[in-house]
This record gives C-alpha cells, sequence and structure tokens, in this order.
C-alpha cells in the first residue's frame, strides 16, 4: 500500500495545521451496499427528532447530507451510525475526486450554503468545500452549523440550517431501526458478548464504551474497555444506548488495521432524492476509529 507523506491542511480556528495520513487505496462500495444505504437513510429521515430547521420546514428531511459509517461484509452492511451532520466533508472533497465531482453535480440543485462554526471548534475541514462564515455573517444564506446544542447563541439560525442544530448527534432513531436498546445504570448487561455502549447524544466517540469479553477474536485489542470503565460511564450517564458490536473491516488481513467505511448521501433538490456520493475509508490499530494521529485514510468510490 502506497501512502503518502503527512498532508497537512489549513485548519479553520486560529491559522492551526492538522495532519491527515492519506493511503492510495481505494475501495469499491458494491450496487447492493448502495442500495441498502438509500433504503437506510428513506427509514432514519422520519424517525430522527424534528427541528424547524430549513431542510426539515421546506423539505421534510433533518439534513442536506448525511454520512453513513459502516463496515461491509459480504453482503451485509454493518452499519454503526448515520451522522446527521457529519464530518470529513472537506477531506473527502480534496481527497476523493468522484466524492468532489458528485457532490458538486448535487450542490447545483441547492441553494448556496455556507458553513458557520463556532469558535469553540478545533480544527474544521468545510473550507476545503465551501465557505465558513462567523456567526452573523451570514445574511439570508442557508448553512450548516458547526456547534454544540448547548451553545444558544446558534438557535437563532434554526430557520437557516440544512442540518441539525439543538439535536446534534441525537441517536434515538436507533431505537425504532432496532440498531439498540436503551440501558439504564443498574441494569444487568451482556457481559459474555460484545457490545458498545454509546450516549444517548453525543458524538466524537465521547462516553463510547466497547466491550470484548475473554474468547472474542479482539479481545485486549486497543481502544477496547474494562468491565469497571463501562460500569462508571454508565453509572454517570444514568441511560445509554446498548448495541452489538461490529467489527470492523481488517484492512490489511495481518489484523492491525481496524477499518470502516464513511459513505456520503446527498439529498438532489430537483430530483427529491438521496444520491450516494461515495467517500472515505478511515482506518487505525485502535477500535475507536476517528480522526487521529495514527488514523489513516483512503477513498471509497461507487
Amino acid at each position: 500500500m502506497l501512502v503518502s507523506n503527512l498532508l497537512s491542511c489549513l485548519g479553520w480556528k486560529q491559522n492551526s495545521t492538522w495532519q491527515v495520513n492519506i493511503s492510495s487505496k481505494t475501495f469499491q462500495l458494491p450496487h447492493w451496499a448502495i442500495e441498502e444505504g438509500l433504503g437506510v437513510i428513506r427509514r432514519w429521515q422520519n424517525r430522527f427528532p424534528y427541528e424547524a430547521t430549513w431542510a426539515r420546514t421546506q423539505l421534510g428531511i433533518p439534513s442536506l447530507i448525511v454520512r453513513l459509517d459502516m463496515a461491509p461484509n459480504g453482503h451485509r452492511l454493518n452499519l454503526y451510525e448515520i451522522e446527521e451532520r457529519p464530518a470529513g466533508i472537506g477531506i473527502s472533497y480534496r481527497h476523493n475526486p468522484q466524492f468532489k465531482r458528485l457532490l458538486e453535480e448535487v450542490r447545483k440543485s441547492w441553494p448556496k450554503v455556507s458553513v458557520i462554526a463556532s469558535p469553540q471548534r478545533h480544527s474544521i475541514d468545510d473550507h476545503l468545500w465551501t465557505r465558513v462564515l462567523k456567526l452573523g455573517r451570514h445574511g439570508d444564506e442557508l448553512v450548516l452549523i458547526r456547534a454544540e446544542p448547548d451553545e444558544s447563541e446558534f438557535h437563532g439560525l434554526e430557520s437557516y440550517s440544512v442540518s441539525s442544530l439543538k439535536e446534534k448527534g441525537n441517536k434515538s432513531y436507533g431505537l425504532n431501526m432496532k440498531l439498540w436498546q436503551l440501558v439504564a445504570a443498574g441494569d444487568e448487561l451482556p457481559w459474555d458478548e460484545a457490545f458498545v455502549l454509546k450516549p444517548v447524544q453525543g458524538s466524537k466517540c465521547r462516553d463510547i464504551e466497547f466491550w470484548i469479553p475473554k474468547g472474542h477474536p479482539l479481545y485486549g485489542t486497543r481502544g477496547s474497555s474494562t468491565r469497571t470503565a463501562v460500569g462508571k460511564t454508565l453509572s454517570r450517564c444514568g441511560q445509554m444506548y446498548l448495541q452489538p458490536f461490529v467489527e470492523p473491516v481488517n484492512l490489511n488481513g495481518d489484523g492491525k488495521m481496524k477499518m470502516i467505511y464513511r459513505v456520503f448521501f446527498g439529498f438532489d433538490l430537483r430530483r427529491t432524492q438521496w444520491k450516494c456520493l461515495g467517500g472515505m475509508w478511515n482506518a487505525r490499530p485502535n477500535l475507536r476509529i476517528h480522526g487521529a494521529s495514527d488514523s489513516l485514510f483512503g477513498s471509497v468510490t461507487i
């Protein structure tokens, strides 16, 4: 596998820089996975909590662009989550030419959309695909807002928002879709099975615990949690979602790098339908697969 040098991307906050490890290896998403992904989004869009955003009131959908985090295996999609305000658009735009072309085709059907990011956010990659504005400078322009739900100064932008705002990271959709179940502190967990605990609302791998029991092939893998850590997090959160463990893809066949696909879908206003855009794969020597200094990224095409 050929890997490029570390690529520095200009960050939005204070001209900071951050680095992304890019691989030349490309994976193609099979047609059946695209069709299944489209079906997942069509079911999901009516189950995500309602907000009076532009996307919801004008189009009846939670967001103009979403991302499915998945681990295709055989003919199973193996879904992790549906990200309604996805990160990684800029990295995909920069490093996946097909994604850039398909996103531009869909954007032709959109009104003008920019990003507004909270000053509390660390470096973001949105400047790679669109304008990044400061709060109060969007005029009547539609915006994708990068802020946490409790940052109330952004709530006045709800009617201009093309994605989630106060409901960002809300995972209640997974109950009706039978992706996970609600558990509470004091409940007996299935300790003899591999599972994941995730917060009722949250993102960026915060408060996520991976339980891998003895005897499982991935027992002891970096990123897995101790029984004590699982119990403490559930006790602190009170209620969490319990999801059966979804095993990541083995990138190189040696068991070191764990990989997931991060595939984007954009809503085409002219055709009033979702379109698969492709995206990136993300791998780490860790079960907690996200952007980090030891992460590796590559293109996922369709």
